[in-house]
């Protein structure tokens, strides 16, 4: 902090019209601009409304005067712009509001009308935009404002006179109030034109026509401007209510097209329009300055608002705080944008403080430019206060560029193989050999492909559009061919660049080539993403936003969502709904695994938690409210919480009370978890795990799974039910079903015969792998695999006697923990079972096939094992042959392991049978 004199006289050398203003003021400003740099909070002054028009007029200004002075000393003080900005936006609001309150009760008087009865039969509110909704005013901000009331109709008392005709008067008698020029100045300029039809439509509306207005005639630069919004005079309740109204408009669930292009024409007019003085730089609409940063944020807001409703702040420091929490934007990118806006918003203060005009001009040469430099900091010169500026503008103009698409570059000269494939002019022959000598395979496709996304309308290779992506099509070529599946990545980019939905992710790619680059790995990397992302454009858009790292979801709030998902849904689509919700989140979570190394546990923790909500979700629309007395319990790799992209979901439902009460509800269930949609396939469902299997009835009585554990299990289904987990529905039911059934199957895996009758059944089963015509991957059933491992790892958490959690990695983790003389064991079991997990899970991932269905001579293998990262060896082994044999080393130390643990238990090795 400096020091409150020092700081009061730098604003004073550097403005002469606040030390002029601080002449006539009451001195205890300087109290409150210490006040406010402590960061403390400091009620405005209260205006003077008993002396008439006049007397509000010259109170609002004199009170306008010693705001400004207090906040700019407040600012010099901090070193913080940010120190003013609650400061000036409570001022400005209650400047607001005792203008139009005097206004209203004066046009109420002069209409006949009581103004409390007015209020009653007609709630109004002034809502804020612009500067003032965001809670970040300068010195000579403009207050962009609305005016909404609640019906149309007719004055009480008064015969013919409305509502409309009285809240239009009263709008622009208090813009007179707040605007006009007096001899002593103003106090705000007030602007309306961000209301329907600006200008030309009506000053007031209300809430049912703007509604209307903007569900029919809405613009996405109507979205942007009401992502500011907020009620600052008239009655709160109903303002509030104003804003809510608008919130599926502003905020919609479903993709809106139009948004970043519309955005990226007003920044580009912006920039175009900027004018500085020579030497100068115009900090508001000037490349790199604060709009930049007020539309990268808007953008975000507007793409990702709709379903994280977390990002819906009207503050744009406190939104870049949110959209860093999410994972929208990287933590620095984030933290350096707020730091440019908190530096520029600083300079255009300063400006604007020192002749108080509405002046966004930064001078950076000459006496002006040394006066700024040194109010700026303390040993600042000119050439400093470029450098800053130029850094700050650096951060804030690469994400804007990048996200817009403002800014074309060409590339460096291609390798001639590159060239030569792209030659349409070329014998085929020729085409076909450079193709080759590129890595690619199938290489009359990949060429056909290749001169279909120049024929296309809507590529951005076609001829039509070459100026405006300037060597894009052998950036494809080339990024394809580094990749390490040259023939995918292709196939994707040009499935992309056919796609009209798809083009703002090439105009994003001009200036940022990572965007470009990451769409070919995963194109390259993985089947099932790159269909997703060329099925869900508003999908990969946002994804292109975080770089495609994708996020692990947190459980909790994917329920949330899940339930919001389907309240808002038509009783009809709620299973469209819910499945475009899944498919976002499983994207989401395919791409975090692309970019993150040994990441089982997570996914398998993320993807347990989005099929939970989506259970949980439809289970509640089926039944209309809170599940009661009906539970839904999850075994297997769901009850684990290890679901792979293709598990199915191990299901049980459980209840009390007479079967028909939530039978039906049970049944619409089903079909809105398992029905295809348009938005695709939801989930599978495996219901034969419940007692009696498939022959035995789909609801199941709370008593009757005790009692079946008890009595009829088998020594699979005992260990199987050490996996129940409470899914969905009514957690007090579930958790006693599962505590007794759990404790129950422990108690009876004590048994030696049932023990040896479960390890009879995993020789049957490996036995069943042995026998199939054609060698196959199987990580889960062949010997040393994970049902083994499952088995050996559980059987000694029990002889320990120590409680066995749900999950087979947690139960390795938990006795690795342990200590003991099997610890190396059970690490070696733990990579083995990573190990496995990951080729089950990326043979989906990448080829979208079950991993029984890749076999280690077929023609996804090689793929397969080299996203997984093996490659060819020098003596002309493949890398499919480098990722069998790393299987088979695995399957062997699971069995070793396995075997050396059941004998210490006392069991003798399973066997084949």
């Amino acid at each position: 902090m400096v020091d409150l004199e020092a700081a009061t006289a730098r604003v004073f050398a550097w403005s002469p019209t606040l030390r002029r203003w601080a002449d006539g003021l009451d001195p205890r400003w300087r109290e409150h601009a210490l006040t406010l740099a402590r960061g403390q909070p400091l009620s405005p002054g209260i205006p003077e409304t008993h002396s008439g028009a006049a007397g509000l007029s010259s109170s609002l200004r004199a009170l306008r005067r010693e705001a400004l002075l207090t906040a700019a000393v407040a600012e010099q003080v901090a070193g913080d712009v940010t120190a003013s900005f609650p400061w000036l936006t409570a001022c400005a609001e209650a400047w607001v509001r005792a203008a139009f309150e005097h206004a209203f009760r004066g046009v109420c008087r002069r209409h006949g009308a009581d103004p409390d009865e007015v209020r009653l039969a007609c709630p109004w509110a002034v809502i804020a935009l612009g500067k003032l909704g965001a809670c970040e005013m300068n010195p000579s901000s403009d207050v962009d404002l609305l005016v909404a009331y609640a019906v149309d109709g007719t004055l009480p008392g008064t015969g013919s006179r409305t509502f409309h005709d009285l809240h239009d008067t009263v709008a622009r008698e208090a813009a007179a109030l707040l605007s006009e020029n007096t001899a002593e100045g103003f106090c705000l300029r007030v602007d309306y034109d961000l209301r329907p039809e600006g200008r030309a439509g009506a000053l007031t509306n209300s809430l049912d026509a703007l509604v209307a207005y903007y569900e029919q005639y809405g613009s996405p630069l109507d979205r942007m401007a009401w992502t500011r919004a907020r009620p600052v005079a008239g009655d709160a309740g109903f303002g509030s209510r104003v804003v809510a109204s608008l919130d599926a408009f502003v905020y919609p669930r479903i993709a809106v097209s139009g948004a970043l292009p519309a955005l990226a024409g007003v920044l580009g007019r912006l920039r175009g329009s900027a004018r500085s003085g020579p030497g100068g730089f115009n900090v508001k609409l000037g490349r790199g300055g604060i709009r930049d940063v007020e539309l990268v944020v808007a953008a975000h807001q507007l793409i990702l608002g709709g379903r994280r409703p977390v990002l819906r702040t009207p503050r744009t420091l406190d939104a870049l705080a949110r959209l860093a929490d999410v994972g929208a934007m990287s933590g620095p990118e984030a933290g350096a944008l707020a730091r440019a806006y908190r530096f520029l918003r600083r300079l255009e203060h300063l400006v604007q403080y020192r002749e108080d005009r509405r002046t966004h001009d930064v001078p950076l040469q000459g006496p002006q430019a040394e006066a700024l430099a040194a109010v700026v900091g303390p040993g600042l010169d000119v050439p400093g206060l470029r450098g800053l500026l130029d850094r700050h503008r650096e951060a804030v103009t690469l994400p804007a560029d990048r996200l817009f698409g403002l800014r074309d570059d060409g590339d460096g000269d291609d390798p001639s193989a590159v060239a030569t494939v792209l030659d349409g002019g070329r014998d085929d022959p020729e085409r076909e050999a450079a193709a080759r000598a590129l890595g690619f395979g199938d290489v009359d496709a990949v060429l056909a492909l290749l001169d279909r996304m120049k024929t296309a309308p809507a590529s951005p290779l076609h001829p039509r559009n070459e100026d405006r992506f300037p060597g894009l099509d052998r950036r494809i070529v080339g990024l394809a061919a580094r990749s390490v599946w040259p023939d995918g990545a292709v196939t994707f980019l040009a499935r992309l660049a056919r796609s009209p939905a798809h083009r703002p992710l090439f105009e994003m790619s001009r200036d940022e080539p990572s965007v470009l680059e990451r769409l070919a790995e995963v194109g390259a990397r993985s089947v099932v993403a790159a269909d997703l992302l060329a099925r869900d454009a508003r999908a990969a858009l946002e994804q292109a936003l975080t770089g495609f790292e994708g996020a692990w979801p947190d459980p909790s709030d994917v329920r949330t969502e899940a339930l919001e998902v389907v309240q808002r849904a038509d009783p009809e689509e709620v299973g469209e709904a819910l499945a475009l919700f899944r498919r976002r989140h499983v994207l989401s979570v395919a791409l975090r695994d692309l970019a993150t190394p040994d990441a089982e546990a997570e996914v398998g923790a993320s993807l347990t938690g989005v099929a939970d909500a989506c259970v949980e979700a439809a289970l509640r629309a089926s039944l209309g409210g809170e599940p009661v007395g009906l539970a839904v319990l999850g075994l297997g790799r769901l009850g684990g919480r290890e679901m792979g992209y293709r598990s199915d979901l191990d299901l049980v439902f459980v209840h009390e009370g007479p079967a028909e009460r939530v039978l039906p509800a049970l049944h619409r269930t089903l079909h809105l978890l398992t029905t295809r949609t348009t938005a695709g396939a939801m989930l599978t469902l495996d219901l034969r795990l419940r007692p009696s299997g498939s022959q035995g009835p789909l609801l199941v009585e709370s008593s009757e799974m005790a009692r079946y554990y008890a009595e009829e299990a088998g020594g699979a289904e005992c260990l199987g039910a050490l996996n129940f987990r409470v899914a969905a529905g009514d957690r007090g039911l579930g958790r006693d079903v599962v505590d007794r059934v759990r404790a129950t199957a422990a108690s009876r895996l004590r048994d030696r015969a049932l023990v040896e009758d479960l390890l009879r059944v995993r020789g049957l089963q490996h036995s069943g792998v042995a026998a199939r015509s054609r060698t196959a991957y199987d990580p889960k059933l062949e010997a040393g695999g994970m049902l083994d491992i499952e088995t050996a790892a559980r059987l000694h958490a029990l002889d320990l006697g120590a409680p066995v959690p749900t999950g087979t990695l947690a139960v390795l983790k938990a006795l690795r923990e342990g200590g003991g003389r099997f610890v190396a064991d059970f690490a070696a079991l733990e990579r083995a079972y990573r190990f496995l997990w990951r080729l089950s899970n990326r043979a989906h991932l990448v080829l979208d096939r079950a991993v029984q269905d890749v076999f280690p001579d077929g023609p996804g293998a090689e793929r397969l094992a080299r996203v997984f990262g093996f490659e060819a060896s020098r003596d002309g082994g493949t890398a499919a042959a480098g990722l069998w044999e790393a299987v088979r080393a695995a399957l062997a130390e699971g069995t070793r392991v396995c075997g050396r643990l059941l004998f210490a238990l006392g069991y003798g090795p399973v066997r084949k049978e």
